[in-house]
């Protein structure tokens, strides 16, 4: 995260670019699947198959794949298709307006941030990109050295703060069992 926010490139952060990749890579297939269908009700349809899907990323709070979908499922191509939107039940139509208020950057992300401030688990998946813009901002608004060449501890200070919350969230341990019938399927 500090080598991506110091270059403004992936460099050789394999990891963080492969994160990325597959959270646009969601993004494009949902957009891509609502969009194959040739009729407004089979739209529809699919759209509330990963409203559900939403549903469950939100349970189990999976912050950057519920990102990912709902950017899919609120893109500009489909929300101007008003005759598959008519085909939505209200409460799909009510799940779509509650988790895009959730993921919204207004107020700087303020009700994601709340929600994950409330979270009573220390297992959640944030979303990457918001953790990256409140980093390189920190690092872009404020010198590392002071005018008077001491070091901007208060800089340091915040900077500490984010890193160790990613940490903490790198070692918390889901709430589920795995699955090795699950994981012999996907390989």
């Amino acid at each position: 995260y500090k080598a991506y926010s110091m270059k403004g490139t992936f460099g050789d952060n394999q990891p963080l670019a492969v994160s990325f990749q597959l959270s646009n890579g969601l993004t494009r297939w949902v957009l891509g699947m609502v969009l194959n269908m040739p009729t407004p009700k089979q739209r529809a349809d699919i759209m509330h198959r990963f409203i559900e899907v939403a549903k469950h990323l939100r349970q189990f709070q999976n912050f950057n794949s519920l990102m990912a979908v709902m950017g899919g499922l609120c893109h500009s191509t489909i929300v101007r298709l008003s005759k598959t939107m008519m085909y939505l039940s209200y409460d799909d139509q009510k799940i779509i307006n509650e988790y895009s208020e959730l993921l919204s950057s207004s107020y700087n992300y303020g009700q994601y941030r709340k929600a994950t401030s409330d979270l009573q688990t220390k297992f959640w998946i944030p979303i990457i990109c918001i953790h990256l813009k409140d980093i390189i901002s920190l690092h872009t608004a404020n010198l590392d050295i002071l005018e008077n060449g001491l070091i901007n501890f208060r800089k340091m200070a915040q900077l500490s703060v984010i890193f160790q919350n990613i940490t903490d969230l790198q070692n918390s341990v889901p709430p589920c069992q795995e699955s090795r019938d699950v994981i012999k399927i996907l390989q």
